[in-house]
This record gives structure tokens, sequence and C-alpha cells, in this order.
């Protein structure tokens, strides 16, 4: 932690998901609870994000993997290609001025062969036409969902954790209402692993909204292993009285508020991500599939540590002085190139004392940035009418 709050975040009121669909898929009988499950759309969560989610699969045909005469390469061969798959889509989507944040699994046919289903984040203006573009770029529209639903990432859902459901061991990936098993692939993995993967314009422009996409997926990947699967329990009289809801988080909306996000973001073109963005805090998911969304304050209590180039370390505090995270950024960049602690302390000394004064400089507002230019070891041997605060 860089510096700390003396008042919680407050939760934002705008709704953070949105309940698709409800129905129930087995009623309550003597010995076991009823089974709901809902569809809920994570889409307004992304649209805080300013991001979208395009859905794709990627198989050994679509990615042009050379045949092999009589017969077929082996899994490992063929995963060891969808990950180059997925690292040519990256680049090719840096040629393309695209950012995007990629979650993918491998999956198998039923025939046992590997191939990888990807959810593709990438900013909302972008959406359309970076569809297309993938669709071209994997021979045809047929690898590209627009609708994508976690599920694609998550391990097949066989028993819950309180009661056993009988809603079969495999997990439906496509159109065609076809089943295919995909927990263990032989040669290339035991059980379903979300992997993560970002270009270069992604990890130069939206390095913090990509960490919070990552943290979302992660969050929900473990309440599906929390709540979805595992070993059955023991059966008690609680259990029995109530219902089991399992929930399947989908990345698509119920209204036209997307829509309406992508001709905002149309209008406003973003090369870095937004500070509303940034401010975004992605809290745990509750028992109603309700995921929290809470802001940080703009502004925080002084309380820095501070490493200067030779290693020496020095911390900062003030409960009378409120810093941004910029403020925090622009001291700890500048501390880090000087000599060790003595010279921290007298650029902290003059740093605290015009926070703590809201000096004005050369007739303007307080500037963060002309600060950082001024002769500190000059300024610091000036006498002031009041000492600064004290550093501890």
């Amino acid at each position: 932690m860089s510096y700390t709050s003396h008042a919680p975040a407050p939760v934002t009121p705008e709704k953070a998901v949105e309940v698709l669909e409800t129905k129930q898929l087995r009623g309550r009988t003597s010995s076991a609870p009823a089974v709901v499950q809902k569809k809920i759309s994570i889409a307004p969560l992304l649209r805080k994000l300013g991001f979208a989610a395009v859905g794709v699969t990627l198989t050994a045909k679509n990615t042009r993997m050379e045949q092999m005469k009589g017969g077929r390469y082996d899994n490992k061969k063929i995963a060891e290609h969808l990950a180059g798959a997925i690292r040519e889509l990256l680049t090719f989507l840096d040629s393309l001025s695209a950012a995007c944040q990629i979650c993918w699994v491998f999956e198998k046919h039923e025939n046992g062969s590997p191939h990888a289903h990807a959810i593709v984040f990438i900013p909302q203006a972008l959406k359309e036409r970076v569809s297309e573009k993938i669709a071209e770029h994997l021979n045809g529209g047929e690898a590209i969902s627009r609708t994508p639903r976690t599920a694609y990432l998550l391990k097949q859902l066989t028993h819950s954790r309180r009661v056993k459901l009988d809603l079969g061991r495999k997990t439906k990936y496509s159109e065609d209402g076809k089943r295919y098993e995909c927990a263990k692939i032989k040669g290339v993995q035991s059980e379903k692993k979300i992997r993560y993967a970002q270009n270069t314009l992604m990890s130069r422009n939206f390095g913090e909204t990509a960490a919070k996409l990552r943290e979302l997926m992660q969050k929900i990947d473990e309440y599906g292993r929390k709540h979805r699967t595992g070993k059955r329990r023991k059966a008690h009289t609680a259990i029995r009285e109530n219902a089991v809801t399992l929930f399947d988080f989908v990345l698509y909306p119920l209204d036209q508020n997307e829509n309406k996000a992508q001709a905002r973001a149309k209008t406003r073109a973003r090369a870095k991500e937004t500070a509303e963005a940034k401010l975004l805090q992605i809290g745990e998911i509750g028992e109603n599939g309700e995921i929290r969304i809470s802001k940080h304050p703009k502004k925080r209590a002084l309380n820095i540590y501070l490493k200067a180039k030779n290693g020496e370390k020095l911390h900062l505090a003030s409960k009378n002085i409120y810093v941004d995270a910029q403020d925090v950024r622009q001291i700890k960049r500048k501390c880090r190139k000087m000599r060790g602690k003595a010279a921290m302390t007298k650029l902290a000394l003059v740093w605290k004392s015009q926070k703590a004064q809201k000096i004005e400089i050369e007739g303007g507002s307080y500037d963060e940035t002309f600060f950082m230019e001024l002769d500190f070891e000059q300024i610091a041997t000036q006498s002031t009418s009041e000492p600064p605060p004290k550093i501890t």
C-alpha cells in the first residue's frame, strides 16, 4: 500500500450485473433441495471499464496448422501450435491498433484433440470492427461468438458441493447442441486452467484495466469452484430445505445499453485508460451473484514508503495532508533517482511543506510538474515562518 484512507470507499449505486434469465432445473424433493439456475450478465461492469468481450474459438483448422499425412499430430504438438496462434492473434490486434486482453483455455474435441476457447476483451468502440477482422484472420465467422460466456473457460460442471446434480458431466461449447468432455487432455493438461495474455498496446495503455479484468475472471473461477464443483458434502436437514442456485456468468447485455456505450466510446477515441476506470475496484461475488463495485476516494491521507537509488528507505506520513494517486507516483519516481535518505528527506520536507501550506507558484495554483523541477537544496535552506511537518 502506498497510502491509506481514513474513510471507506463508497459503493457506486450503478448496477454491476444484470440478471438475464432465471429457471428451475429441478424441483425440491424430500431428499434434495430445488436447483435454480441464473444467467447473469457482467456487461454493466465491462461498460464501466470501457471494454467489451468477444468469444473466439481457435482450432488446428482455422489457425492453418499443417496437416499430417495418414493421421494427426499428437495433442502436445497441437497444443503448442494453438498457444502460438494466441500469440499471433495478439500481434495481429497490435497491428490493428487494438489493445486486447485474452483469457483462454484448452478444451478437447470428441476425438480427444485439443482446441482453445478464448474471451478477447477489447475497447468498446472497436468491438464491431475488431470482431470482423478476427473472423477474417481465422478464416470465417464460425470462430466468433458475439455472446461469450465464462462457462467456456471454467471447469466442467460435475457435482455441487451441496447436492449431487444430475445435469451431465460434459460442457456444451457450441451451438449445435453437442456436448463434449473437456476436463482432461492427455499430454496437455489434467484439468481446465485459465491462461491470460495481453498485447503491447494493452500493457502500455490499459495496464490497470487489464489487471482488473484478470482479477474479475479469477474471482468468477474461484466462485465457480467453491459453489459448483467438488466432492459432495454430507447431506443435512438445513440443506434439504433450501434451493441450490447455480450462476451462469455471461459477458453480453440484456438491453441496448451496450450499443449506447459503444456509440459514446466512438465519439471519444481513448488512447489511455480513463481516470474513472483506474478508480474502480471489483469486490467479491455475493450469494445472489452480485459483484460489488466501489471507487477509491480521489484523495487519501499521506502515507508513502519511499526508496532511494542506493536502496535506503523513508516513510512519509501525515494525517493533515491528503494526496491522490498521481501525487504518490510523482514523489516515488523522483525519490528513486535520488542518492540516499538524506536527499529524500530534503525533498520530502519541501514537498510536505508546500502541500500543507497550499503555496501558489508563479501566480498560479500548485503545479506538481513545476514543483518537481525546483532546486530542492536551495529551497530547503531558506527560512520559513512555520517549520515543515515532521517526517517519521
